[in-house]
């Protein structure tokens, strides 16, 4: 179990937790991934994976063939939706 499940469970055992932590603790044990675990890449990783370039990469988000996750003005795009494509 990684560092960041094992300290949601603490803070709810503790009596620490905040209003999302009892339901992520609920997904944990359900052995479900909560959303902000999900792996996010760069384009130029992207671009890597598919064998393509980071101009491609940019193509394929533009027209919605991968979707597009923003970061304080950053782009990154999902692991496991790459993962998809290439399989």
């Amino acid at each position: 179990m990684n560092k960041l499940k094992l300290k949601v469970i603490e803070r709810v055992v503790t009596g620490n937790s905040s209003k999302g932590d009892l339901s992520r603790v609920l997904d944990i044990l359900k052995g479900g991934v909560p959303a902000l675990e999900e792996r996010l890449i760069t384009q130029a990783e992207v671009a890597r994976l598919l064998s393509v370039s980071r101009y491609t990469v940019h193509r394929m988000a533009k027209e919605g063939e991968i979707g597009v996750v923003s970061i304080r003005g950053s782009r990154r795009y999902r692991l496991s939706e790459i993962d998809a494509i290439i399989r």
